[in-house]
């Protein structure tokens, strides 16, 4: 046939092959109109050559071949029609003799169904396929349980820049199987070799082993996978080994854009992203509004399960989407160059594998991985919100990056050893975050966490973020902290704030296995509010650094913290004390444990800990502003400010304290208005507690030196409270105090001994009320004073004493010792 022809076709089954030319329209009259080829491997309805434009209409067409094909620049236009058990491909087009890439077949209202394959190899039964640069346009049209693959684009012609392209629009692609012996195992949409296919408002459903599907390119060109508010769900596992079930997959150089589109109940990944070592380009994903939810576990190994899945140095970036009711983890990637991006997402409720407990994580990145999200909510996942964990085999880190982002409800659903991490990174991994809310995660907030295979320490670095309500996880003692660093990893915080947590707001634990410390870095941060844990009445440490770490904070308020504002406390392995070093820091409104009542000081070093601190305010403690307590912890201050230390029900409020083998130095400074012993060496054990003080100011207070303690001034004023019976010096028995240069001023007494040793020299009293010296009748004290100014020479406001001029050591009750008066 050829020329303008109009022919209507009366029902009935007609078996012959047609190959018109022209403009011809085959039109089926009422009733059933059935064209079936009879000659296999031949076309049922073939249109081919430039001028051939064919209309197939209200026709069901059948055959040993190929039902529809177009080639060599021909156009076909399908309406009201079906292509069913046609072999090899139930519609094809193909431009292998028309570079110009002008051949077309439309498709409205149609059926594509069943297509088979078309040799004893049984490999494909492609529903549709646009190949060489040819291009398939469908419209409402239905492709159902054809083999190996319901839509094909394949190749563009040589030295041409239009690819092979298939576009379906409100169409739906379901129930294609695998096509014996074939490697397409029963894709619902596949783009290769360059090839792209676009779809709109389309659904692919219950396909297997992928659902939509870009592999590889063609020169410059990748094979692409477009989707605009489509739906694409229940793809099933392979079924030759269970493998795969993604809904969305591209590899080798492929691309996968998709857009207000839906990937429900899909296995493995609802999208998956991976670069074969034989690629020679990034495969890519780019999601724009769309919905990832419910994946299941990969069928064969029972794994994965994930919302997104970028390995083997692809790249996916993900806005505005959201991915829910995943299991093992929302978001994954893995391997050298890997990236995915995500902006203005929401990842929340993802699942535990139950064969792998330590699953449930919002976004994961490993094995030298990259993950970046932006404007971005995690929440309500089961393990941690955010990991960055291990390296690649040439030592890159894992890295995770989050900017201006939520990461909440971490652990709500997870059993006792499950994690409860809001970001983590782990065994070499990086993760950075930066103007970032962590709330009401359990176990930690942020946690650093051991070295990677490398040596190279796992790594956090936050600016600008908020680390709050932290809760203490199920069954577990020592977890609530905010921020926790350990087993040799490094953190470091700017501008943060860490509030509201439990147990420690900032701690940082014991040394890496290659005895490297784990290191805490504060600059410019708020840590206010450390609760102990309500179960076991655990700390409440604002920042603590134990067994052998070190923490360093500049600039940093802490307040409202229980037990200790800053503590350092025991030995790391070896011996290697653990530190604590603080500049410009302001330490207030440290609170005392209820049941059982303890502690409550500002600094604290304790069981072989070090601290020191430069510049340092610490204000409103209630049992002590700083405090060095067993044998070989040591603390030095340097123009500190320590005032305001209340004490409870008659006990402490001391201003410094060393006790049972500690040693506590001061440089310049000021203790002020302590309601027990402004500085004391106190006897907590048999050791001695040892003090050294110079340039120091103490007011309203008093020095104290208990048995068995040591104390040593050097050029210091102190002022006590004008109260009876207030000293401005007490020896205990057994003490030993060494004043040099010391004022006191202003007390019942400028100085007792009651049984301890007591050596004050080049120095001066004034406004005391009774006694220079006071001393026991119980013990001889071995007190010594020379060159003590007294103005006048006299004892002030006492009529009672009979000695009111210093020729002779001033003393009280009775006692012996030597003065030497200044002029």
């Amino acid at each position: 046939m050829s020329g303008e022809v109009w022919v209507r076709i009366a029902p009935g089954t007609y078996r012959e092959n047609l190959a018109p030319r022209g403009s011809v329209h085959l039109l089926g009259c009422h009733g059933r109109v059935t064209l079936e080829g009879p000659v296999a491997g031949q076309p049922t309805v073939l249109a081919s050559g430039a001028g051939t434009a064919l209309e197939l209409q209200g026709l069901i067409v059948r055959g040993a071949g190929v039902g529809v094909q177009a080639q060599g620049g021909a156009v076909v236009r399908v309406r009201a029609s079906e292509v069913v058990g046609a072999m090899g491909f139930g519609v094809l087009a193909t431009a292998a003799a028309d570079p110009s890439g002008a051949t077309r077949v439309e498709l409205d209202d149609c059926t594509v169904e069943g297509t088979r394959s078309q040799n004893s190899a049984r490999d494909v039964g492609v529903g549709l396929l646009a190949q060489e640069g040819a291009t398939v346009l469908a419209r409402r049209t239905l492709l159902r349980a054809n083999r190996s693959a319901g839509v094909v684009a394949a190749g563009r012609p040589h030295g041409e820049q239009s690819p092979s392209r298939v576009e379906l629009t409100d169409c739906v692609v379901r129930d294609t199987v695998r096509g014996e012996g074939s490697s397409i195992d029963g894709v619902g949409a596949f783009a290769a070799d360059g090839g792209r296919v676009v779809a709109r408002r389309t659904l692919f459903q219950g396909n297997q082993s992928t659902g939509v599907f870009s592999i590889g390119f063609s020169g410059e060109t990748p094979s692409q996978i477009d989707l605009e508010d489509c739906v694409v769900r229940g793809t099933l596992p392979r079924a030759r080994d269970g493998g795969t079930g993604h809904g969305g997959s591209t590899q080798d150089g492929g691309r996968l854009t998709a857009r207000g589109t839906v990937f429900q109940g899909n296995h493995a990944a609802a999208v998956h992203a991976a670069d074969p070592p034989r690629g020679e380009a990034r495969p890519t994903v780019e999601l724009t509004a769309c919905v990832l939810r419910d994946t299941r576990l990969h069928q064969r190994d029972r794994a994965r399960g994930y919302g997104i899945d970028v390995e083997r140095g692809a790249v996916a970036t993900a806005g505005g989407s959201l991915l829910l009711g995943n299991l093992s983890a929302g978001v994954r990637v893995t391997g050298t160059a890997s990236r995915i991006e995500l902006d203005g997402c929401v990842v929340r409720v993802t699942g535990v594998n139950p064969r792998e407990p330590a699953s449930g994580y919002g976004a994961l990145a490993e094995r030298g991985g990259e993950a970046r999200l932006t404007r971005t909510l995690v929440a309500r996942n089961p393990n941690t919100g955010v990991l960055a964990r291990g390296e690649d085999e040439a030592g890159t880190a894992s890295r995770a990056t989050l900017t201006d982002c939520v990461v909440q409800d971490t652990a709500e659903r997870a059993g006792p050893s499950a994690g409860g991490f809001g970001l983590s990174a782990e065994f070499g991994g990086l993760l950075r975050a930066s103007r970032t809310l962590v709330r009401r995660t359990e176990s930690v907030g942020v946690y650093a966490l051991a070295e990677g295979p490398s040596g190279a320490a796992s790594r956090v670095e936050l600016d600008g973020c908020v680390v709050r309500e932290t809760r203490a996880r199920l069954g577990e003692a020592t977890s609530g902290n905010g921020l926790l660093a350990q087993q040799g990893a490094a953190l470091t915080a700017r501008g943060s704030l860490v509030e509201l947590n439990l147990g420690a707001g900032v701690a940082a634990l014991g040394v890496g296995l290659q005895g490297a410390p784990s290191r805490v870095e504060l600059d410019g941060c708020v840590v206010r509010q450390t609760s102990p844990r309500a179960r076991d009445q655990g700390i409440g440490y604002g920042v603590v650094a134990q067994g052998g770490a070190w923490l360093t904070a500049r600039g940093t308020r802490i307040e409202g913290s229980h037990t200790a504002g800053a503590a350092s406390a025991q030995r790391g392995p070896g011996g290697a004390p653990s530190r604590v070093e603080l500049t410009d820091c302001a330490l207030r409104d440290t609170l005392a444990l209820e049941a059982p009542r303890r502690l409550g000081i500002a600094l604290l070093a304790v069981d072989g800990g070090r601290l020191d601190a430069l510049r340092v305010l610490s204000e409103r403690s209630v049992e002590g502003g700083a405090m060095a307590s067993g044998e070989g912890p040591a603390m030095t201050l340097v123009d500190a400010l320590l005032s305001d230390c209340a004490g409870v029900d008659g006990r402490g409020g001391f201003g410094v304290a060393a006790a049972g083998g500690a040693r506590v130095e001061v440089l310049r400074g000021a203790v002020l208005r302590s309601h027990g012993a402004a500085l004391a060496a106190l006897p907590i054990t048999l050791l001695r507690g040892s003090f050294q003080a110079s340039a120091l100011v103490v007011r309203d207070g008093f020095v104290q030196g208990v048995a068995p303690g040591a104390l040593d001034y050097d050029l210091c004023l102190v002022q006590s409270a004008g109260q009876p019976r207030a000293y401005g010096v007490y020896v205990g028995s057994a003490a030993a105090v060494t004043l040099q240069r010391v004022t006191v001023l202003d007390g019942d007494t400028a100085a007792a001994s009651f049984g301890g040793s007591f050596t004050w020299s080049d120095g001066a009293a004034q406004g005391f009320r009774r006694y220079l010296v006071r001393g026991s009748s119980a013990v001889t004290p071995p007190f010594t004073l020379e060159r003590i100014g007294v103005p006048d020479g006299r004892v002030h406001d006492d009529p009672g004493l009979t000695n009111e001029r210093l020729p002779e050591p001033v003393l009280g009750e009775a006692g012996a010792g030597r003065c030497g008066l200044g002029p």
